[in-house]
């Protein structure tokens, strides 16, 4: 567990290693402000999880922080129960008609928790089989939900109104196909399709625009209530068909240090300051910063941005598996359809190379 200080995230980190191992946290360190705890376990979504080892503190944040930390906590308890009403509602609808689901993310991991509430999520998902996906949405609306789908039709995003989100999702990982094949094929289920599922989709987060503390914080809960999950030969396996067993390992110690008894690992720190600054779903300039990484450079980036691959040009205009001469055209299209989204990547490069 963090001892020493550097930041208000390492503060942070340790108010909620607290929270859910019921110990006595220790006080505000010199150096350290409560309005940058607060700031960063809101960037995490962990205000309500941390206010818990607040509230014991000797002495407290100021009483207007006090009140608006207290109200996080309330707001997290009022979302919770919305979001758990709406989803036995979903389930019992499903079930009535027999569509078959599974749930692998922040409704399973909620159980870990000291309580459901301090395992905020933004919304409730959903696995369904990719041919239930329509039935599935015409359910959605009879309750009520407006829906649309996203990444060619393998999602159906549902909301209904005040604050109502849900997700429908025919694929684990409709954009890792890497991913989708090491689940899928390593066949597990129960607990260790839920451990290999979240590893998974705290990788393809780490991979993209970051991933924050609140991931590290799941596996550390599923390790220690599942010790023999880790150790899974499936698991290791489909971890390693996807690229992801040095990663999965590395989390596996950062997480022990940050919550549990694990010692620091200083080459770890890079990585480490990496999820700090991500906040609870990473940030555009980190996944722009990481997709040019990964093309090999800015002009190799900025080529394959307007020269796509044909079959994957082909998933936004299918005309083009009929007519493959009009490849193109169709980058002209999607070009200036995108025209707003690359102004923004252009900014985002042009103000990293700025700091420099």
């Amino acid at each position: 567990m963090i001892t020493r200080f550097h930041d208000e995230y390492d503060y942070m980190i340790r108010l909620a290693a607290c929270a859910v191992r019921r110990l006595a946290p220790a006080e505000l360190p010199d150096g350290l402000s409560f309005d940058a705890v607060y700031r960063a376990a809101m960037e995490h979504d962990m205000a309500a999880l941390c206010f818990c080892s607040v509230e014991k503190l000797t002495v407290l944040p100021d009483r207007p922080l006090c009140e608006k930390w207290f109200d996080r906590r309330g707001l997290a308890l009022v979302r919770e129960v919305n979001q758990a009403v709406a989803a036995d509602e979903i389930r019992g609808v499903f079930a009535g008609n027999s569509v078959p689901f599974s749930e692998y993310q922040g409704t399973r991991l909620k159980e870990l928790y000291p309580s459901p509430d301090l395992r905020t999520m933004s919304d409730v998902d959903f696995k369904l089989d990719s041919r239930d996906l329509n039935t599935a949405s015409s359910l959605l609306e009879e309750l009520g939900y407006s829906v649309h789908t996203e990444e060619n039709g393998s999602t159906v995003v549902a909301r209904r109104e005040p604050d109502l989100n849900v997700e429908l999702h025919g694929r684990f990982f409709p954009s890792d196909p890497a991913y989708e094949k090491a689940f899928v094929s390593s066949g597990l289920t129960g607990t260790p399709a839920l451990y290999l599922f979240t590893l998974l989709h705290l990788a393809k987060h780490y991979r993209s625009g970051g991933c924050g503390v609140r991931r590290f914080l799941d596996i550390y809960l599923l390790e220690t209530s599942f010790p023999e999950v880790r150790g899974t030969p499936e698991v290791r396996r489909a971890l390693k068909e996807a690229g992801e067993d040095a990663l999965a390992d590395t989390v596996s110690l950062i997480s022990e240090y940050w919550f549990g008894d694990g010692e620091r690992d200083p080459s770890f720190d890079g990585i480490a300051g990496y999820v700090k600054r991500s906040g609870t779903h990473g940030s555009y300039d980190n996944l722009i910063a990481n997709r040019i990484a990964e093309s090999g450079g800015k002009a190799r980036y900025f080529f394959r941005r307007a020269f796509p691959a044909r079959k994957a040009l082909a998933n936004t205009y299918p005309a083009l598996s009929d007519h493959p001469a009009r490849y193109p055209v169709y980058c002209a299209k999607r070009l200036i359809a995108k025209r707003k989204t690359g102004i923004s990547e252009l900014k985002v490069i042009k103000e990293k190379k700025t700091k420099k």
